[in-house]
């Protein structure tokens, strides 16, 4: 491992969505420069690309400002790779979407709004997936190795449970996307 495998399971999950034909949404408010304009709309849904990321390092600082916690290295890179709507769901795991324009809001959101930050944030778990339709994923900053963190996953319902519990997924984040490349190479 080397850490290409994020980049790499972005980049063939995008070919294989594409393949699908699964890149449209019913978004009115589509950024111009992630409409598809190669593909045809149908009714209401609009195809979309995923296109270089813009975020930079400052964005990044100042999230991490925020939320007093810092993303691991490979994560960082993850950000500034590229802006995407959606990525194949494998092992469970559906990373937040990451448009150009409200990617940072959207993020902001998940660590303030959706779930008790008191439980996650505070706590030192930064949200960056959902598990299917009931868990959330996390790094658990609280065990960072080598500039990295282990991937653990909570149950929506026990955030509102006396003793909050959670679960490793992964031992690191890099370890993560390795596994994930290597699924997504099977299917």
């Amino acid at each position: 491992m080397n850490g290409k495998e994020i980049f790499e399971y972005v980049d063939k999950s995008l070919i294989n969505l594409k393949k699908s034909d699964l890149m449209f949404l019913p978004h009115s408010n589509m950024p111009n420069e992630m409409i598809d304009n190669s593909v045809e709309q149908q009714s209401d849904w609009i195809p979309w690309k995923a296109i270089t990321s813009k975020v930079t390092n400052e964005d990044i600082l100042e999230l991490e400002n925020q939320i007093e916690l810092k993303y691991p290295r490979l994560y960082k890179d993850f950000l500034k790779y590229k802006h995407f709507y959606e990525l194949e769901n494998v092992g469970e795991i559906t990373f937040f979407k990451h448009c150009i324009r409200d990617w940072k809001s959207n993020l902001t959101e998940y660590y303030f709004d959706y779930w008790e930050p008191e439980e996650i944030i505070k706590k030192g778990f930064i949200p960056f997936a959902h598990y299917s339709d009931w868990g959330i994923v996390c790094f658990d900053t609280n065990q960072k190795i080598k500039n990295d963190c282990p991937i653990v996953m909570f149950d929506h319902e026990t955030l509102y449970d006396e003793t909050v519990t959670f679960e490793e997924l992964y031992e690191s984040f890099e370890l993560m996307a390795f596994e994930l490349l290597n699924e997504l190479n099977e299917l």
